[in-house]
């Protein structure tokens, strides 16, 4: 991309036009925007107008078939608040329980399960979270999730193996029900750091169990001259 090139000319940006001149034909057009891309097609007209209750209202006429969120700083406040507490507080409960529990960062879309994987230590058992957006998506720098996908999964050990990934359950996360979340987290962290000697020690002998012997032992018994 050039370097002379504007959100305008990529198309990142809609292009504001205000109503002027001989458009302004009756009071109802003042304050009217028209928002062109790079083309030059208006895909939005916005205006702003006052309400009897003290308030304002965003009115817009829509010329294309394309999806239009409103998002107010305020309501970005919200959410950005509630993406920091999430990952702030993950961290906090986890790094005091290293031997027990985990805590990846992945990248969903390069196949990684979920944005935060937390896994007890014996490997059977995780919570899944990937952030989720309306009216964006990865590829927005500015982007902020307005929910949190969580998927609880679990896996058997069988013969010293162990299985697949089964989904024990699945929720979406809001700014509002976060604080809970955040107390289920807790208790699932302290269930693991107390489950965490009595699994190691049950991983432990299934490895032993089905350790591969070692090469010495599979030897037959020496054709050379013994002395």
């Amino acid at each position: 991309m050039s370097q002379n090139q504007t959100p305008y000319d990529t198309d990142l940006r809609l292009r504001p036009r205000a109503w002027e001149g001989e458009a302004l034909t009756t009071p109802g057009a003042y304050g009217k925007v028209d928002f062109d891309n790079d083309e030059g097609a208006t895909m939005f007209t916005a205006w702003l107008q006052k309400n009897e209750a003290g308030g304002c209202i965003l009115r817009v006429d829509e010329y294309q078939d394309v999806e239009l969120t409103i998002e107010t700083s305020s309501q970005r406040q919200i959410r950005e608040a509630a993406m920091q507490e999430l990952d702030k507080t993950l961290r906090a409960l986890v790094a005091p329980h290293a031997k027990a529990v985990t805590l990846v960062e992945e990248d969903p879309e390069t196949f990684g399960r979920g944005h935060y994987v937390l896994e007890n230590t014996p490997g059977d058992r995780r919570i899944v979270i990937t952030e989720q957006y309306i009216g964006t998506d990865w590829s927005d720098d500015e982007r902020v999730p307005n929910s949190w996908h969580v998927e609880t999964e679990s896996r058997g050990i069988e013969n010293g193996t162990l299985g697949e990934w089964g989904q024990k359950d699945s929720r979406v996360i809001t700014p509002d029900t976060l604080p809970g979340f955040i107390d289920y987290v807790a208790s699932w962290v302290e269930k693991e750091v107390i489950d965490h000697p009595a699994v190691e020690s049950i991983h432990a002998m299934y490895t032993r169990h089905h350790r591969h012997l070692r090469p010495e032992s599979l030897s037959g018994p020496s054709t050379g001259p013994t002395y």
